[in-house]
Formats: structure tokens, C-alpha cells, sequence
């Protein structure tokens, strides 16, 4: 008997079941494969639960000036504010010698309101309960001369403001007495 011969007779002994090893594997395989799937998909819902109570925590709030001039963002730690200098929405317009005050659509003559002392004020209550307090006041002797600033309060609480076109100083006061009056007059901190 040579070795051909010997090695079918060891083998011949070895039959190959009806269903055969490469099925059984890709059965294993496939059963793997829903198992790890299942395993991702549970933990990509766990991780966007997660996110939103994060987010929920933190009590996010957005407030913003008229005119796209300024968003207050509002966490449980504090507050950001920001001005768009850029491009600054005017509250005012000249025209033929006169000043109109004219955020949200008014047209109201302040000529004899405004003063290097004494600002023009216009509240309004936006659609999110927020006080708007609009101040206009000169900074010089012509109407050309203008300065202002916007202050959001919510619940009798600053939330935050700017005022534009005026100077601040060291001591975080500004050269125009007109606003520096009216903060004291309603304990504005800023």
C-alpha cells in the first residue's frame, strides 16, 4: 500500500455533516453582528439621552436686543452677551433737523427729550416677557450727537445691555451723564 492509498484509508473514516461548516459560521457571525448592532444602538440612545438631560440642566435662554443688535445667552452659571458692532441697527433717524426715535416701527419726534443730561426712555415688553429700556441722549451740542443703549430686564432682574457711541472709563462709567443718571435713577449694575 503506498502513502495515497494510506491516507484515503485514515480519512475515509471522516464524512462531512449535511450542513456544512461555512453555514454554521455565517449563522455565528450573523447572529454577532444583530447582537453588536443592538449593543451600538442602545448606547447611541443612551448618549442622546444623555445629551438632552444636559441640556435641560443647564437651563439655556436666549434674549435678543431689537434689531439684531445684541443676544443674551442665559446659562445656570451665568451669562454671555453679545453686540453685533458690525452692523448696528440706529435707533433714531434725523431728518430736517429733528429726531425721531423709531425702534419697533415708532415715529416719535424726542428733539426736545434728549439733552446731555437727561436721556429719552421707551420701554417695551417683548413676546418672551422681557423689558426692553431704550435710552437716547447727546454727547454733544447738535442731535448729530447722539448716543444710546438698550438694558433687557426679566422679573425685575438686569439681564444684560450695551449702550454704543459712548465712552467708558476705567471705572467701567461712561462720559455720557444722560446714562449714568438714569443707572442710578433704576440700580442698573452696569
Amino acid at each position: 500500500m503506498n502513502n495515497r492509498d494510506k491516507y484515503k484509508k485514515a480519512f475515509s473514516v471522516l464524512h462531512a455533516s449535511t450542513r456544512t461548516d461555512w453555514e454554521a459560521i455565517m449563522e455565528q457571525n450573523t447572529q454577532k453582528k444583530h447582537r453588536k448592532n443592538a449593543v451600538k444602538l442602545l448606547l447611541l440612545a443612551a448618549v442622546i439621552s444623555l445629551m438632552t438631560i444636559t441640556v435641560s440642566a443647564d437651563s439655556v435662554r436666549q434674549l435678543f436686543g431689537w434689531g439684531g443688535n445684541m443676544a443674551i445667552t442665559q446659562y445656570d452659571d451665568g451669562a454671555e452677551v453679545r453686540i453685533f458692532t458690525d452692523n448696528l441697527t440706529e435707533p433714531v433717524e434725523i431728518r430736517d433737523g429733528r429726531m425721531y426715535f423709531i425702534v419697533n416701527g415708532e415715529n416719535i419726534d424726542i428733539t426736545d427729550q434728549v439733552s446731555q443730561t437727561k436721556a429719552f426712555n421707551y420701554q417695551y415688553l417683548d413676546e418672551q416677557g422681557v423689558t426692553h429700556d431704550w435710552l437716547v441722549g447727546l454727547i454733544g451740542e447738535e442731535l448729530e450727537h447722539y448716543a444710546y443703549a438698550e438694558y433687557l430686564r426679566s422679573g425685575g432682574v438686569w439681564q444684560g445691555g450695551y449702550s454704543a457711541r459712548v465712552n467708558i472709563n476705567a471705572d467701567s462709567t461712561t462720559e455720557a451723564r444722560w446714562l449714568e443718571n438714569w443707572k442710578a435713577e433704576n440700580n442698573c449694575p452696569w
